[in-house]
Parts: C-alpha cells; sequence; structure tokens
C-alpha cells in the first residue's frame, strides 16, 4: 500500500535485530526507519519470534496514522 519500501531501518540496534526472520527483514527495516516500530516497552528489543498484543498493534497502527500512511478509505 505504501509503494515500495526501503529498508532503510537499522535493526542492529536492537539485541534481538538478528532475529529477524529472513523473508520479513526488510519490511521491519523499513516499519523501523520510519518509526512505526520502536522496540518493546522503551526497551531494546524487537521480538521478532514472539506474540503481538493488541495494544501494541493498535500503537503501530496509530503511528503510521499519524504519519500519513495511505490507509484505504472503507467501504461501505
Amino acid at each position: 500500500m505504501a509503494g515500495t519500501a526501503s529498508a532503510d531501518g537499522d535493526l542492529s540496534h536492537f539485541v534481538d535485530g538478528a532475529s529477524v526472520s529472513d523473508w520479513a527483514a526488510d519490511g521491519v527495516s523499513w516499519a523501523v526507519g520510519e518509526g512505526y516500530l520502536r522496540g518493546i516497552g522503551g526497551i531494546s528489543e524487537l521480538r521478532p519470534q514472539g506474540g503481538l498484543e493488541r495494544a501494541q498493534a493498535a500503537t503501530v497502527l496509530m503511528r503510521a496514522d499519524r504519519a500519513g500512511f495511505p490507509f484505504p478509505e472503507p467501504a461501505e
């Protein structure tokens, strides 16, 4: 939806950045670079192999919305 994502976020800032799966690395790097992902609870972990809580997902979506991410309009 945002076009071609450029992987410009540095995952090495996170203690578990190397644990991000190969298939997800570009997307996670892009989300970090855009500021959508900042680490869990203010610490330097992404926990890429863990679960995602509803509040965490809502936070990522809120950050994207505030940054002007091109979400589609709701269907009628």
